[in-house]
């Protein structure tokens, strides 16, 4: 039995922005989406057909995020260490760069310091 979220699914992302919301509400100054506790965003095999779908909501979540917190409020996100494994598992991490959707960038999950690959 799978026991991740389904991001492909509308109800789950307007369950983690209330949750956003929420958070926001207690003034924190920016969020963090950590992709890389639970590496699985939709089903085996759906990744790629649903990227636009994910760019859409982390692009909603940023103006929750400036709207809540204001201007100076950052949206964070935890990523694969590479464009590929990002892409495998349904992020578009160029995209969201270029389009400016994010404003920090942690890569991987390494557990020996200096491993990641940054090159990319």
């Amino acid at each position: 039995m799978r026991k991740a979220f389904n991001y492909a699914v509308p109800d789950v992302r307007r369950y983690i922005k209330s949750l956003a919301k929420e958070v926001l509400g207690y003034g924190f100054d920016g969020l963090e989406l950590d992709f890389m506790s639970h590496p699985f965003l939709f089903r085996s095999g759906e990744e790629r057909k649903f990227t636009d779908k994910l760019t859409d909501f982390v692009k909603d979540l940023k103006c929750v995020v400036d709207g809540s917190v204001g201007p100076e409020a950052k949206l964070m996100v935890r990523v694969p260490s590479t464009v590929d494994r990002c892409l495998r598992i349904g992020i578009e991490i160029e995209r969201w760069i270029r389009e400016e959707i994010v404003d920090m960038i942690s890569i991987g999950r390494c557990y020996t310091p200096f491993t990641i690959p940054t090159e990319e």
